[in-house]
């Protein structure tokens, strides 16, 4: 299954519901937190600007919500809404 990796910030409404709609969804990610030096240095690093959340499966940015609109990477259709 590819790797999706979401980069978020503390307090960030979008970010929190992002997160939200990925785990009810059952669709696996890694949340990194663009607050820290080392979350912020990978998202720079990825050519990333700081708007949050920022998606990315397997490295590649991606607009959330066409994500969760296509459903698991590798896999059917879900409805996530």
């Amino acid at each position: 299954m590819p790797e999706v990796e979401v980069f978020t910030i503390a307090g960030c409404p979008a970010c929190a519901d992002l997160i939200s709609r990925l785990d009810q969804a059952g669709i696996p990610h890694t949340a990194i937190s663009g607050d820290t030096v080392d979350g912020g240095a990978e998202l720079m690093m990825r050519g990333g600007d700081l708007s949050f959340p920022q998606v990315y499966v397997d490295g590649e940015r991606t607009d959330p919500g066409r994500l969760l609109a296509h459903g698991k990477p590798g896999e059917g259709e879900i409805n996530a809404s």
